[in-house]
């Protein structure tokens, strides 16, 4: 399953930048944040780099979010198992303090006679 979620990647990577270097050429306005009264300054950018300005504006905070996520389940899988770990111990060490000193294996109280 690896394998094909990288190849797909590599497959989306190679469009993006071959329709990145297609479209570097054609500069286009752009208006950013008009101001009061309408007037506002335009620049002129590359519609490359307008839609990798714009695929990167959207990608960078989910994932800034995957990233966390990521690791706060990380942090309660590590807890879960260090508690689970705790709990283990501490009944084996019960179960030890029990335990016979002697495990030699005891004789029957009423042995079967065989020539009965």
């Amino acid at each position: 399953m690896q394998i094909v979620r990288i190849m797909l990647w590599v497959m989306v990577t190679a469009i993006a930048v071959i329709l990145i270097i297609l479209n570097w050429g054609d500069p286009q306005p752009v208006r950013i944040f008009p101001g009061p009264g309408g007037d506002s300054k335009l620049f002129e950018w590359p519609i490359g780099f307008i839609g990798l300005f714009f695929f990167l504006l959207g990608f960078l905070p989910m994932w800034g979010y995957h990233r966390f996520e990521k690791w706060r389940l990380h942090r309660r899988i590590r807890n879960l198992e260090e508690s689970t770990a705790r709990i283990v111990a501490a009944k084996v060490e019960r179960t030890l303090s029990f335990a016979p000193v002697d495990s030699a294996p005891s004789e029957p109280a009423n042995p079967v006679d065989p020539e009965q």
